[in-house]
């Protein structure tokens, strides 16, 4: 015989079967609102909307290709549009994005006035991205016809600024992170040197020397992480840029192979983003065993 249920059993059930789903749109929701609150994580959306739909076109034209089908299906009509309509909604994205660039320069400034090569270079990169952003607006005003593709005063197309501008924010932001990169692993090996050291040592609230060092550690550890990740994007979008413009060792290169690292980029652009806020935290916490407090790490 089957038990029906009673307003005891409510509680149980909202533990057992809501919580869970409740947690997940809970997280679900709490990402996209992360990502959408700034102008570049709307931007990297539609940038993955865009490139996802260019992917399944491409790879639907070497289907009719080979079928010898001549008419469009409906579907590729619409991934053809949706591609469209999200490429023109970045650009009114990345329309002001050029002061988000130069309030980076300023906070890069005004952070700390000692000058070293990494920091000289980020400015450079930002201020790359600053002309990038300013010409690449210019470009599509000139595209729909408003103001004219060319610089009067300097007889120099707008365009080709654009996109050497483009290729020194890549190789600009490649250098930074490969440097950040060698830097940061440095820092790992020694802190780990010291821990290996001390390695049956209870680390206690009281001994600030190791506590700083396991948190330098974790710091070091997760910002390396992120710098593989930015190296990956950063070397996707130079192949990308390499075939726009041409290069002669990109003949053989496909606009599928193309789109797969659109598709890339920015879904590990947007995974930074989700994922920018500290993961690891170091808590204090009673020992059963003892009176004193001991470091327990929590990711």
């Amino acid at each position: 015989m089957k038990r029906s249920s009673t307003l005891q059993d409510i509680p149980k059930f909202i533990n057992t079967a809501v919580s869970p789903a409740g947690l997940f749109v809970s997280i679900t929701s709490n990402s996209i609102s992360h990502v959408m609150r700034t102008t570049k994580g709307k931007e990297k959306l539609l940038a993955l909307a865009q490139y996802s739909s260019e992917l399944y076109k491409l790879t639907m034209f070497d289907y009719l290709k080979a079928n010898k089908i001549q008419e469009w299906p409906i579907k590729v009509k619409n991934f053809h549009e949706i591609e469209k309509s999200m490429k023109n909604g970045r650009k009114l994205m990345r329309v002001l994005m050029f002061f988000d660039e130069l309030n980076v320069i300023e906070k890069i400034w005004t952070t700390n006035r000692t000058l070293d090569f990494v920091k000289i270079l980020r400015i450079l990169a930002h201020f790359a991205s600053t002309v990038y952003y300013i010409l690449d607006n210019l470009v599509w005003l000139a595209d729909i016809g408003i103001i004219s593709k060319f610089i009067s005063t300097a007889n120099i197309r707008w365009k080709d600024t654009k996109d050497i501008s483009c290729i020194a924010r890549c190789i600009l932001q490649f250098t930074i992170d490969f440097i950040t990169a060698i830097r940061t692993n440095k820092h790992i090996k020694a802190a780990t040197d010291i821990l290996q050291e001390n390695s049956t040592k209870v680390i206690h609230e009281k001994d600030e020397k190791y506590q700083k060092l396991v948190e330098n550690l974790i710091d070091c550890r997760r910002e390396l992480r992120f710098k593989k990740i930015d190296i990956i994007v950063t070397i996707l979008r130079f192949l990308m840029l390499a075939k726009a413009l041409n290069f002669p060792w990109t003949k053989g290169m496909s606009h599928i192979f193309v789109a797969i690292c659109g598709v890339c980029s920015n879904s590990l652009s947007i995974f930074n983003i989700l994922i920018a806020e500290p993961v690891v935290r170091i808590e204090a916490k009673q020992a059963p065993e003892s009176k004193d407090k001991k470091l327990n790490l929590i990711s």
